[in-house]
């Protein structure tokens, strides 16, 4: 049998294990008695990618070139440089229980944050996050990709494959490569690889691609000919097992005819053919084997395995094609089997945490397993996506909980019982108000999946669902205590193969012709008829989205380009539901005048501050906190010799500067200095004094109209509307909620309790208002 590597390409999120090779290497071993090797590149990648070694070589290169880059990306990166070289120690948060310490995780992705600003600014245009990695090439584009692969400035991966994989196949003398291509980002890498492979690892015969994504555009997008065939001998199609071992097969008996391999995409002769396919109809209930795998590597403080109860789903929705990428029938494994697995690698690999990779993991079953794992005493914990279902009840959530499963995953879609008919749903409103409400009185948090502008569907309907989806994740915190719970949405995606794409006249749409250049575009574009176009639902689903508007912007001119929020992974939600975190969400840091603070404390630089004078001012970044200022310079040099003196508070309201007094309490505010006594977290009340913060800014009006305001210290953002921006003129001195309630009804205006309470709550949570004491 031909010596055998499976491998998982960079292009994917580190933070835990991809399942389709483990299982794969596992039936390999146990049904065909074939011997597979695996190994995960992406983590690895990452690992590399974010290591003091290589921050530190990209620090050197935007010194070697610092002249070309604008003025306020030079002053970013002299503040966060010294932050992003602790990237080691941020990693170690993230791989250990420090982790669960919100202020160490905090401090982690900030530094995280940081060394990815300076990576990307100095990477020739590729972009890297936790969940991508962006080239300057188009990767719907087979030119392209095509161009990419022998481009060693603007594709990272050919260094990195040659500093050491290349050698590892080399030494080894690997015969087959198999590369598993799960997603869009992992195209580029995948083929880089397989021509590495080509033109230097002679001992490989055959190098094959499969996966999900691939197996789309085998189908959708390869018909006589395709590029990647001078690189990739086959491409498997669908459900891996049975393909892999008859190929497998095949090249060990020495026959060069592949037509016999099932689900197989190959070429011959400068055309592309497509073997007979087969629908699998057993399910590979082996143990998922991840030796192999750096599992130490991964960006996460708890091993989180994959695991499946079933294959396929048995509901077709409407705008759904990844189950057709699978094959098959819908089919299930025993719960008891199921249970066993996960003892196996509780076993074997100390995890007590598993994800549950089903399409849909029917509620009866989710049960089950809960009576077994209850019945057995053991300690798991667990998550997985379910469909909304009459048989649901408080009764089997209570005991789902009990089991240890700490999220569902919903597939919402709408709140509209039309648009959930017309998606192929077969869901009920009422069964979604009922399974939501029993699930988080459980104490289960949520995660809603929907999707913004269906076919037909109006504004008012895809507001209806944004609404209900805000009311949930305020329910589920305030009323439930289980802050737990998310939601994740986008716009409608016309996806090719999915029933919309195969009868667009049933659903009201004109489906646009694909670009030539963008041949391996999946999504494509479309006119509906009736209810939102495709821009406007872009455009509601952007406004809706936390990052839409920010922009880091700081005294006039001056700007500051901070990096922007970090999405690592929703694993995280579920872990802190494990450990039962405790977010400070409900509470508001109070701000303190020097006068109320003991005269013998003692000020200092908070160890994580960095400072850099750019005139006129000058710039205090804390890494701990993301936080930003800026002072003059004249009153920095005030700041400075008083630091150096060891100076206490008392020293400092002596000089009698006004000016020098206010920036220190600003900077002790934000953590950019610090003093004897922690800081102050209350719930607020109507008796305390609210003043607006002196480093705000408007930057802009939303699509509707609002204006949008920025703390520049804190980067975070509201929208108010006209009014309410008046309003927040009376905050420009310390003034109490009640007060401001007696002007306005002296002034003759009207209030709304509950709108002001918003206001005030909206712009406390993004540091336009401040608690002071």
């Amino acid at each position: 049998m031909p010596k055998t590597l499976l491998v998982f390409p960079p292009g994917w999120s580190p933070v835990g294990p991809y399942l389709a090779l483990p299982i794969l290497k596992s039936y390999l071993q146990e049904v065909e008695q074939y011997k597979v090797d695996i190994v995960d590149l992406n983590v690895e990648f990452y690992d590399d990618l974010l290591s003091f070694r290589h921050v530190e070589e990209c620090c050197k290169r935007y010194r070697e070139s610092k002249d070309s880059f604008s003025s306020n990306v030079q002053l970013t990166i002299e503040l966060i440089q010294k932050s992003a070289l602790n990237v080691d120690e941020a990693k170690d948060i993230f791989r250990s229980k420090r982790y669960f310490n919100l202020k160490e995780r905090q401090y982690a992705e900030n530094i995280f944050r940081n060394a990815l600003y300076i990576i990307n600014h100095v990477s020739y245009g590729v972009k890297y996050t936790f969940n991508s990695i962006d080239l300057p090439y188009d990767y719907y584009s087979t030119p392209e990709i095509m161009k990419s692969l022998a481009d060693t400035l603007h594709n990272p991966f050919i260094s990195f494959y040659e500093t050491a994989f290349l050698k590892r196949i080399q030494r080894e003398k690997i015969q087959f490569i198999g590369i598993s291509v799960s997603g869009c980002f992992q195209l580029i890498s995948a083929v880089t690889l397989a021509k590495l492979i080509k033109e230097e690892c002679p001992s490989v015969k055959h190098v094959s691609l499969g996966g999900n994504y691939i197996t789309r555009l085998a189908d959708d997008c390869m018909k006589e000919w395709h590029p990647f065939f001078e690189y990739i001998d086959s491409i498997m199609m669908y459900d891996g097992e049975e393909p892999l071992a008859r190929l497998l097969e095949a090249l060990d008996s020495g026959d060069d005819n592949l037509d016999c391999v099932p689900n197989l995409c190959h070429a011959k002769g400068g055309k592309i053919y497509k073997n007979h396919r087969i629908e699998q109809t057993f399910i590979n209930d082996t143990v998922p084997d991840f030796d192999g795998f750096a599992l130490s590597k991964y960006f996460m403080p708890e091993l989180i395995l994959p695991v499946y109860s079933s294959r396929q789903c048995f509901n077709h929705c409407a705008f759904c094609t990844i189950p057709g990428a699978t094959g098959g029938c819908y089919r299930k494994m025993p719960i008891s089997r199921v249970f066993e697995i996960m003892c196996r690698l509780n076993e074997k690999y100390g995890t007590r945490v598993f994800s549950f990779v089903d399409e849909t993991f029917e509620g009866k079953r989710m049960e089950q397993l809960a009576d077994e794992i209850n019945a057995s005493g053991k300690t798991f914990f667990w998550h997985g996506e379910t469909r909304f279902s009459p048989t649901l009840s408080t009764e089997v959530f209570n005991k789902i909980y009990q089991s240890g499963c700490r999220q569902i995953q919903f597939g919402l879609e709408s709140y509209n019982q039309r648009v959930l008919d017309l998606m192929k749903k077969n869901t009920r409103v009422d069964w979604i108000d009922r399974n939501i409400h029993d699930c988080l009185n459980a104490g289960i948090p949520v995660h809603l999946f929907f999707m913004i502008g269906f076919p037909t569907e109006t504004k008012e309907e895809a507001l209806n669902t944004l609404a209900y989806t805000e009311n949930v994740l305020n329910y589920s915190k305030q009323v439930c205590g289980v802050p737990y719970s998310t939601r994740g949405f986008t716009n409608f995606g016309l996806v090719m193969g999915s029933d919309v794409w195969n009868h667009p006249d049933k659903y009201g749409v004109s489906v646009m012709p694909k670009s030539q250049y963008e041949d391996l575009r999946l999504e494509v574009d479309y006119v509906s008829g009736t209810g939102l176009t495709l821009n406007e639902a872009k455009s509601l689903s952007d406004e809706h989205h936390i990052d839409f508007y920010m922009q880091e912007v700081i005294n006039g001119s001056d700007t500051i380009d901070l990096p922007q929020r970090l999405h690592i992974s929703e694993v995280t939600w579920i872990l802190d539901s494990i450990h039962a975190v405790r977010y400070k969400g409900h509470l508001t840091k109070v701000k303190r005048r020097l006068t109320s603070l003991n005269p013998a404390n003692r000020i200092w630089l908070d160890s994580k501050t960095s400072v850099v004078l750019v005139e006129p001012f000058a710039y205090f970044y804390n890494s701990e906190y993301h936080h930003v200022y800026a002072v003059s310079q004249l009153v920095y040099l005030k700041l400075a010799r008083l630091l150096e003196a060891d100076c206490s508070i008392s020293l400092i309201l002596d000089q009698g500067d006004l000016e020098l007094t206010r920036a220190i309490e600003e900077l002790l505010h934000y953590g950019l200095l610090n003093t004897n006594i922690d800081a102050d977290y209350v719930m607020h009340d109507n008796g305390f004094q609210l003043v607006k913060s002196s480093f705000v800014k408007e930057v802009g009006r939303s699509k509707e109209g609002l204006r949008v305001l920025l703390s520049c210290a804190t980067h975070r953002m509201c929208a108010v509307n006209d009014f309410s921006f008046a309003l927040l003129s009376l905050f420009e001195k310390p003034i109490t909620k009640n007060e401001v309630r007696d002007i306005l009804k002296k002034e003759g205006l009207s209030t709304n309790e509950e709108q002001l309470n918003k206001l005030v709550d909206n712009c406390m949570k993004a540091d336009i208002l401040q608690l002071i004491r």
